[in-house]
């Protein structure tokens, strides 16, 4: 089982996710430490299985990106194109899902 959302988000300070994340595992990781150009730090909180190495390395820069050394791109507002930089943040880094998937298919 895991559950996902923003690490910032309120539902972790829902008391039954306060009561579920003391009794089972969490890990906070950072899109752009697996190639996304959004920071945006997210939360899982899992049961059988491990996902600890997730959250090994997080971004250390204030503003500019340790793993890049470029400036984040703000989850805010719409890009060149048009397109709102929430919806383009929302998808999984593909270097994310295959450490995923790594990690669930040698348990």
């Amino acid at each position: 089982v895991i559950i996902e959302n923003p690490q910032g988000s309120m539902l972790w300070l829902h008391p039954r996710f306060v009561s579920l994340m003391s009794k089972h595992n969490i890990v906070d990781w950072d899109h752009c430490a697996f190639g996304s150009c959004y920071r945006k730090r997210t939360r899982l909180l899992y049961t059988n299985c491990v996902l600890d190495p997730l959250g090994a390395d997080k971004c250390r820069g204030r503003g500019i990106c340790s793993y890049s050394k470029e400036a984040h791109t703000e989850v805010a507002g719409k890009d060149n194109q048009d397109v709102f930089h929430s919806a383009r943040a929302s998808a999984y880094p593909e270097k994310f899902c295959d450490k995923v998937a790594h990690l669930l298919c040698h348990l």
